[in-house]
């Protein structure tokens, strides 16, 4: 992963995925999943969004500036039309991938950021969570890399 993403701006984020691949891969599930849940939400924060509108079309998204990444991801996601462009194809799936990580339910089926940073338990911090968020997480990081150097 590491050479993969090197912008700069991303190169903290990408150290502390790499050490939550590795907790992950020692064992500590539940530590990982915390630690991704947050990089994910930085990195939306910090260029998740700008990188979204620049794909997607600006009328899926609310104008309000200050938009949770939530609804950032549902009105991208609200967008396929079945005939996704070649270009759209990487975003879209990673869109798709995420739909349920930052939304607020209050029952759990797969990796949720929402629920592990404000209900904690063993329901919420399960190993095939922190794999979904390490997944999620490296591809949020490779696609943001690419849109930073464009």
């Amino acid at each position: 992963m590491s050479g993969h993403i090197d912008h700069p701006d991303l190169l903290d984020l990408r150290e502390l995925t790499l050490q939550a691949a590795v907790c992950i891969r020692d064992g500590h599930d539940a530590p990982a999943q915390a630690l991704l849940a947050n990089v994910l939400d930085t990195a939306m924060r910090a260029h998740g969004h700008t990188w979204l509108r620049s794909y997607f079309p600006q009328g899926a998204f609310p104008p309000h500036p200050n938009t949770g990444s939530h609804k950032m991801i549902a009105g991208a996601h609200g967008t396929h039309s079945g005939s996704a462009q070649l270009r759209m194809l990487g975003p879209y799936l990673l869109v798709n991938a995420m739909k349920n990580v930052f939304s607020g339910f209050d029952r759990q089926h797969t990796f949720n950021r929402h629920l592990g940073a404000h209900k904690a338990s063993s329901d919420s911090y399960r190993s095939e969570f922190a794999v979904a968020a390490l997944l999620n997480t490296q591809a949020l990081l490779r696609l943001v890399d690419r849109y930073l150097y464009a």
